[in-house]
């Protein structure tokens, strides 16, 4: 069966905050105005944790909202350089550790400067798309490598591609801060269920002690505590809900599937997940992701990028950037926009889209569309409400767009 056709529809009752990574770069007439982060999963939850202007932790404690520091030149999720095996079985095994000189390309990726301001000044530590079911079908055990945006719905994602690399670029340096807790929880949780109560408020010292244990000497060390205060509230929400939902429709994830869980702990604990601050319209970090993959034979066969193209066109930088990476014959891009003319998933305000992965270069390169929007005009409609594909022949320009060098 064709990895493009249409899913089932499926309705989750996800609760949780959008994705936002990039500021706007012109103005989008009907932008979804609804996509606003929840503060928890009841009433009690949501007074715990406000995260517009300014977030609260458990207990009470407020923390500024804003972009903190940059942080250490580490990108890998926990700062840990794991040992490379010298067997046979780390050439065979597509999760062993990876080669010394492959982990330092990934481990040392450059930031992109930081910006200026977040959207509305806040973080948004969690996934508000409810439908991401919609793409299941789409990814499943794909494997290769995985470019994607945000937090937890990476590792799910990751999870049902089977992916063997993980890359996580975000615009918020905040947000790198928590994938650095979520890696602490993937080395110390051998069980999906271990994993999820360690963001209960019953395990909160636990998980702040885990943190000053290990990352005390860490120059991020603070940003990370605060993260983790801020959002563990968030995240446990989160968690349950996307369990619950998940299990309702049917289909495993990390948070309730063993072997799913194994194979993102695996990846963690392999120095296989890579988080890092950057602006994938920027100079630096997405160039040199670029460059790490084919430096190092690797492609990506899933790319998830939210709703960040509904922050922007398609500049000599961004098509530089997404245009020359490599990507896998069968690979896939998956993102939302919150554009109520191309039709809502079901109780949401997200526009669901998988794209071909060398179409998605392809019209990058070869075409002057200017946005993701103007893109979807050539999308193929299915019967799934709230989805489409953009499985169709590209449409190349007369004359060449602007790619940056």
């Amino acid at each position: 069966m064709s990895r493009l056709h249409a899913p089932r529809a499926a309705v989750s009752a996800l609760l949780s905050p959008c994705v936002l990574l990039l500021l706007a770069a012109c103005s989008r007439p009907e932008t979804a105005t609804h996509n606003d982060p929840p503060t928890g999963d009841s009433p009690s939850e949501a007074a715990d944790a406000e995260i517009d202007g300014t977030a609260k932790d458990g207990d009470g404690g407020e923390a500024a909202a804003g972009a903190g520091e940059e942080d250490a030149k580490v990108a890998h999720a926990d700062g840990a350089k794991p040992t490379a095996l010298d067997t046979p079985e780390a050439e065979t095994d597509p999760l062993a550790p990876l080669p010394p000189e492959v982990y330092e390309r990934f481990a040392n990726l450059p930031r992109d400067p930081k910006p200026d301001s977040l959207i509305r000044n806040s973080h948004y530590w969690i996934s508000n798309e409810l439908n991401q079911q919609l793409w299941h079908d789409h990814i499943a055990d794909l494997g290769g490598g995985y470019l994607g945006v945000g937090t937890d719905q990476n590792y799910m994602l990751a999870g049902w591609a089977k992916s063997d690399l993980i890359v996580v670029v975000d615009f918020d340096v905040s947000i790198v801060d928590l994938h650095r807790v979520y890696a602490l929880f993937f080395e110390e949780a051998e069980t999906f269920e271990d994993f999820l109560q360690r963001w209960s408020p019953e395990r909160e010292e636990e998980g702040l002690a885990l943190i000053d244990e290990r990352y005390a000497e860490r120059e991020d060390y603070d940003r990370v505590r605060k993260a983790y205060k801020v959002a563990r509230q968030l995240v446990w929400a989160r968690l349950r809900n996307v369990r619950k939902a998940y299990e309702k429709l049917g289909i495993p994830t990390f948070i309730s599937d063993q072997e799913q869980y194994d194979h993102i702990r695996t990846l963690q604990r392999n120095g296989r997940i890579f988080a890092v601050r950057g602006d994938f319209t920027a100079n630096e970090t997405m160039v040199a992701v670029g460059k790490a993959m084919a430096d190092s034979g690797l492609a990506f066969n899933v790319i998830y990028l939210s709703n960040v193209e509904q922050y922007i066109d398609y500049t000599p930088e961004f098509r530089r950037n997404l245009g020359r990476l490599p990507v896998g014959d069968n690979g896939v891009v998956v993102r939302t926009l919150g554009w109520s003319a191309f039709g809502f998933a079901e109780g949401e305000e997200y526009h669901y889209n998988v794209q071909p992965a060398p179409k998605f270069v392809e019209w990058l390169t070869t075409s002057r569309v200017k946005n993701l929007p103007a893109m979807l005009h050539y999308r193929t409609r299915v019967d799934t409400v709230g989805l489409s594909l953009l499985d169709g022949e590209v449409q190349p320009s007369k004359r060449p767009p602007d790619i940056a060098e």
